[in-house]
């Protein structure tokens, strides 16, 4: 075989590969895949319904949140990093369990018989990484 018949056939065979990696490139520059609020850090929870508590473990120090929220596919964070205590728990206890409930597309409370705090997304400019993320879990039944 000659090296002209060679070469031949190996562009034979590497243009369709050739062609396959310029479509795939292309494809994902115009068609990204889908982002939930392209300003929100994406977690990993499905989405969620307006109005309907999801059961949450959230952790605490004192008043102070230390954990960030998993929910509606997005990270929520409490607005400055802070959790109101009725006294029904002790000060010392550093896991609420309650519910999360989604008010609207960036707004979302937690609340429980001793704790109430408000939630809202956490965007790129706030730092997405966190120590600890908790996730929401099903949704609880309407009381």
């Amino acid at each position: 075989m000659s090296a002209t018949a060679t070469r031949s056939r190996a562009l034979r065979f590497a243009a369709p590969i050739g062609a396959l990696a310029v479509v795939i490139v292309l494809g994902v520059m115009f068609f990204p895949k889908a982002r939930v609020g392209l300003a929100n850090c994406a977690g990993h929870t499905g989405p969620a319904s307006f109005g309907v508590p999801y059961a949450l473990s959230l952790r605490a120090d004192g008043g102070t949140v230390v954990s960030t929220v998993d929910f509606d596919r997005r990270l929520w964070r409490a607005v400055d990093g802070r959790v109101a205590r009725n006294g029904l728990v002790p000060a010392s206890a550093t896991v609420l369990d309650g519910a999360v409930t989604l008010l609207n597309a960036q707004e979302a409370t937690f609340s429980s018989d001793a704790a109430y705090a408000t939630l809202l997304p956490v965007t790129p400019a706030d730092g997405c990484a966190s120590s600890v993320v908790v996730r929401s879990g099903r949704p609880l039944p309407h009381r």
